[in-house]
């Protein structure tokens, strides 16, 4: 992770990349940056994509998002959005007052963190840190 475009805040990465090796053998790999001016044409292409031994999930968020599933038996098929749109602190309220359940699982946002936390400890030590 560096610092190399928003020196105003040399607390705050805007570039990196993690790399994990996971339980079953295989890798994840994140990266991310925050250096592409407004005006380029790939400023807010987000994108997460799964790719695995039977296909590959690719989700993208450039003016809208879009969702696609190929496998090794068929080609790329759009993947149906959801019906509706769920505010995370919208859904949190809601779920304080027993209207639903929240989205996300109470332990989620606690794993993310921790991830994050020990991500930035493997960053700054440059050493691998077991999750």
């Amino acid at each position: 992770h560096a610092n190399k475009a928003q020196k105003t805040y040399p607390g705050c990465e805007d570039c990196g990349a993690l790399l994990f090796e996971m339980n079953n053998g295989g890798q994840a790999v994140l990266t991310f940056d925050y250096l592409r001016p407004v005006t380029a044409k790939s400023h807010g292409d987000d994108r997460l994509r799964i790719v695995g031994t039977k296909g590959v999930i690719d989700i993208q968020h450039a003016a809208t998002v879009t969702a696609e599933l190929t496998t090794m038996d068929a080609g790329p098929c759009e993947l149906p959005r959801p019906k509706e749109e769920r505010n995370l602190l919208v859904d949190f309220v809601e779920a304080l007052r027993g209207i639903r359940p929240h989205i996300m699982a109470p332990d989620e946002p606690f794993r993310a963190t921790e991830v994050c936390i020990k991500a930035r400890m493997a960053a700054d030590t440059h050493k691998t840190i077991e999750l």
